[in-house]
């Protein structure tokens, strides 16, 4: 119990934030896949339950250029047939959720001079739901990237739980909090 005790510089002890304690942090590749796409940086954390929350990493354009790419919208609409939003888990075993491989667009960020990001899923499951927060108010993506704009949250294959972020690189080096952004 006294692992999880942190010393504060005023002296009180605390816990760790959530993030620390119940989630293991993984961090996408930079890489270019065979279509030649470039993929930005991802957080994925991995809770104890082996659910998976993606969220935009400290390497993303948009949070490495926040002040000269501001997200103005979030499009869910990936194609002309799938549409994230209208995703719908049901029951123990989320029947219903849309399958996602780790290139798998999950939606995209628009800016206000007329960029889109794509943002991929990076582990192969199901997707439980797309973050409506960040659909109704794109700034805490920037923000709260960590939390109130996480993306989305995706459950893993069953019997592929344990690989499910084999591909990815743990985090050896805590995730610093975000500074919330002066508006």
């Amino acid at each position: 119990m006294t692992d999880l005790i942190v010393n504060n510089p005023t002296g009180n002890f605390s816990y760790p934030p959530p993030i620390e304690r119940y989630y293991t942090q993984y961090q996408s590749h930079f890489s270019v896949d065979q279509y030649g796409a470039c993929h930005p940086n991802f957080y994925i954390l991995q809770h104890s339950n082996n659910v998976c929350v993606v969220c935009l990493g400290s390497g993303h354009p948009l949070i490495r250029e926040k002040d000269s790419l501001p997200v103005c919208r979030v499009d869910c609409q990936v194609s002309r047939r799938i549409d994230r939003a209208a995703n719908i888990a049901r029951g123990k075993s989320k029947q219903g959720a849309q399958r996602l491989y780790p290139s798998s667009i999950l939606c995209y960020l628009c800016c206000e001079n007329g960029e889109k990001f794509p943002v991929y899923s990076c582990i192969e499951g199901y997707l439980i739901e797309v973050n409506d927060n960040i659909v109704k108010e794109p700034q805490l993506l920037i923000r709260r990237p960590l939390d109130e704009g996480h993306i989305a949250v995706i459950m893993p294959i069953f019997r592929e739980r344990s690989k499910a972020c084999t591909n990815l690189t743990v985090m050896r080096e805590r995730i610093k909090p975000f500074q919330p952004l002066e508006i």
